[in-house]
């Protein structure tokens, strides 16, 4: 499907991947726009107008036209949208978790969200591509985390998209070509990648090794143009991969690993964002609703501290591994300045291990554990299934539900994220 000379990359878990359908826990037909292009829109409609008894099931179009104002990638791509019913699901969403055109004509007549979903196609340059999975979906997720090697990139063949009718073109276009912003994205995050790779290193040590790198770099190194030379950039990046991995051998010969340390972050953001995303039967909900937000972050400290000192090693493997599919997945050139990249990311690991630590089935196990009717050996599964819901549900969330941008403004937590960029981020580095 692609000409000759040009490439695609993919983590080698995408080889595995495959939709499990009426299986799975959640739906990727609910809770987000289902958008249609034109060729799509077009064929599904003459193929419903030779279905009246399929037709006589709606009480509106299945498919409604986008006004011109919502086409915000092209008019052709961005045409039209699949009508949601009150609950939220798609209108060929049946009762068996399953989608109605699918078992009517196979997938020939879905558009392109619905036939690359969870995949994204990346054009990065003239020559390459790159295939990633989303986290909204949990069986990524599952795959990302959990199976051996996924984070390898293997170089892939294109029939693993059965569909693609357009692209995130991450193409350099004339008038940035020239900065080594944009021109060195391939290099700067190769070196990203494979500081996050030296699994010697705790997590967060990592992360402040990619700290540092951004902030060597920010004065001279950004989207608006760029101070360096090609060989002070490929200095720097030298240094950080020469930094991290003298710390790996020292960790290895028996030393402490650089701490970095800070003071204690507010908790009212990551309380809110817990109010938001957990269920309401967890432990602390009470506490919150009782104004009580400093009884309600002990017993979450006291979660955190039970699972990282029984299971540190494997939370750190999932960070990881999430972090080396941003890093490939979204690149740095999306933002203005490397630091702002970083620190984001940063900010985002933070609130998910709060989030994680702060499962009530996570925190009722602790308890047994405590009182010692339970013996732990559960625990590894345990965590897996639940960091599974927590990344995918984030992931979801944040994704595909432009509301929840919303609200958070609403909250007044813009301004608090941002700050936190700069005025908390050793605190955020203890945090994870």
């Amino acid at each position: 499907m692609f000409p000759d000379g040009q490439r695609c990359l993919s983590f080698r878990y995408m080889r595995h991947f495959q939709c499990i359908a009426g299986d799975c826990e959640d739906t990727c037909c609910q809770g987000w726009s289902v958008i249609v292009d034109r060729k799509s829109h077009d064929a599904l409609q003459e193929a419903l107008a030779g279905t009246p008894e399929l037709l006589s099931r709606f009480d509106e179009p299945p498919v409604e036209r986008l006004k011109v104002k919502d086409r915000r990638i092209h008019p052709e791509v961005h045409y039209a949208a699949f009508r949601m019913r009150e609950d939220g699901l798609c209108v060929f969403f049946d009762e068996d978790r399953l989608c109605t055109l699918v078992r009517r004509f196979g997938d020939k007549l879905l558009g392109h969200d619905c036939a690359t979903f969870p995949r994204r196609l990346h054009q990065v340059g003239a020559g390459r591509y790159e295939l990633m999975g989303l986290c909204s979906c949990p069986e990524v997720v599952r795959l990302l985390l959990l199976s051996p090697e996924a984070a390898e990139l293997d170089e892939i063949t294109t029939d693993l998209l059965q569909k693609r009718t357009h692209f995130m073109h991450l193409t350099l276009s004339p008038e940035v070509g020239d900065n080594l912003y944009f021109r060195r994205v391939e290099s700067v995050t190769a070196a990203l990648m494979a500081c996050m790779a030296m699994t010697v290193l705790p997590f967060a040590r990592r992360m402040g090794l990619l700290l540092s790198l951004a902030e060597r770099l920010d004065c001279c190194f950004s989207a608006r143009g760029s101070g360096l030379s090609e060989e002070r950039l490929d200095g720097v990046l030298s240094d950080l991969l020469a930094s991290a991995e003298e710390e790996a051998q020292g960790l290895s010969a028996g030393k402490a690993a650089c701490a970095d340390d800070g003071g204690a972050v507010d908790s009212a953001f990551v309380l809110a964002l817990m109010e938001k995303f957990m269920a309401a039967d967890a432990p602390w909900a009470e506490l919150l609703e009782r104004r009580e937000p400093e009884e309600a972050w002990r017993l979450h400290q006291q979660s955190r501290d039970f699972w990282t000192a029984s299971h540190g090693a494997r939370i750190d493997h999932y960070f990881t591994r999430f972090t080396q599919q941003a890093l490939f997945s979204n690149k740095y050139t999306q933002v203005p300045r490397l630091g702002f990249y970083i620190k984001e990311w940063l900010i985002r690991c933070a609130l998910l291990r709060t989030l994680l630590f702060a499962q009530p089935g996570l925190m009722a196990f602790q308890q047994r554990v405590l009182l010692g009717e339970e013996g732990g050996v559960r625990g590894a599964a345990l965590l897996d299934r639940e960091v599974v819901r927590v990344f995918h549900r984030f992931a979801k969330s944040t994704q595909h539900a432009l509301e929840f941008l919303h609200e958070r403004r609403e909250w007044g937590l813009h301004d608090y994220w941002i700050e936190s960029l700069t005025r908390h981020q050793l605190s955020w580095l203890q945090m994870i």
